[in-house]
């Protein structure tokens, strides 16, 4: 499913609700989806997860990734996502339009679809805004 979206990392609703408030702004509703044996849609989010600079990334190649001492907040200030914050807010704006709100009622694509020009404008890109 990462493939389909173009990202790195997806997660359910249910770990997202885990986050702390300054985790969960730094992650993206990418899509709402039903998965096979359920009736209820779930939506998912991704971590635009950076890359090294050996890998073409901008995150230091001396980062220990791996540190369990960091606290989760810690660990989200040293490894930053990729995204910026005017990006994830023009997603987030797109999503809404896109998904309607939690019923799906208020869905206005073609304004959804102007939005997510203003995504791919930003960071052309952008897997969740191509898919």
């Amino acid at each position: 499913a990462t493939k389909q979206y173009g990202v790195d990392l997806l997660f359910s609703e249910d770990v997202f609700r885990l986050l702390s408030s300054t985790t969960q702004s730094l992650c993206r509703l990418v899509d709402r989806i039903t998965v096979k044996g359920s009736s209820k849609p779930i939506s998912i989010y991704t971590y635009d997860v950076p890359a090294l600079r050996a890998l073409g990334g901008e995150l230091a190649d001396s980062v220990d990734v791996g540190n369990t001492h960091l606290s989760n907040e810690e660990f989200f200030k040293t490894v930053p996502p990729s995204t910026s914050a005017e990006l994830r807010a023009l997603s987030a704006e797109a999503m809404e339009l896109y998904l309607g709100g939690t019923e799906g009622r208020r869905a206005d694509w073609d304004e959804a679809e102007a939005k997510l020009r203003e995504v791919l404008a930003v960071s052309p890109d952008d897997g969740p805004s191509l898919n």
